[in-house]
């Protein structure tokens, strides 16, 4: 038996943002969320979402270009405006509470989830990502203490793929560097 009725959905982002909005692989991932908030409601449970993401930049033309809102602003709008009350949303406030100096990556993300968690008293987490990425993703949340409940959601074309996942982004996770 839980310990408590409280989730912990978490809807990793991902850049680009199109006019300071989700692009569509991160829109799916927030609807995921939406899915998911309702179903736990439904059991009578408290979702909580967090939505990670700092400032994201780009090199265009040889400069330079930070978009206006951060990936977490963006997916905080999003919600809100379906129907998410903003109490249940976890945001840039974490991020600058747990990770001062922004959450970038995967292992970014998986720690300011399960440190939100415990500091609610939250003892399950549910994180939805790119199919690709649950192998390192869950990974980071057993590394952290939490065995996660995983929900990939993908499009026909990714911004990640399997191959880079399997022999690149993992080497580099596991024999390198363990915050990226």
């Amino acid at each position: 038996m839980r310990k408590n009725n409280k989730v912990l959905i978490e809807a990793a982002a991902q850049h680009p943002l199109i006019n300071g909005k989700p692009g569509e692989e991160f829109e799916c991932r927030l609807k995921k969320a939406i899915q998911l908030y309702n179903m736990e409601q439904e059991k009578g449970n408290y979702p909580i979402i967090y939505i990670p993401g700092s400032l994201h930049s780009i090199k265009k033309n040889g400069e330079w270009e930070t978009d206006e809102r951060s990936l977490s602003q963006a997916g905080k709008i999003y919600l809100l405006e379906n129907g998410i009350p903003a109490g249940n949303i976890r945001s840039d406030e974490s991020n600058e509470r747990f990770k001062e100096d922004g959450v970038y990556n995967s292992g970014d993300e998986c720690l300011v989830a399960t440190l939100i968690a415990r500091d609610e008293g939250i003892d399950r987490i549910v994180s939805v990502v790119s199919p690709v990425q649950i192998s390192r993703k869950a990974l980071f949340y057993l590394e952290y203490g939490y065995l996660p409940e995983m929900y990939g959601v993908g499009l026909e074309k990714t911004y990640h793929n399997y191959i880079g996942e399997a022999f690149w982004s993992l080497y580099i996770t596991y024999f390198i560097d363990h915050t990226w």
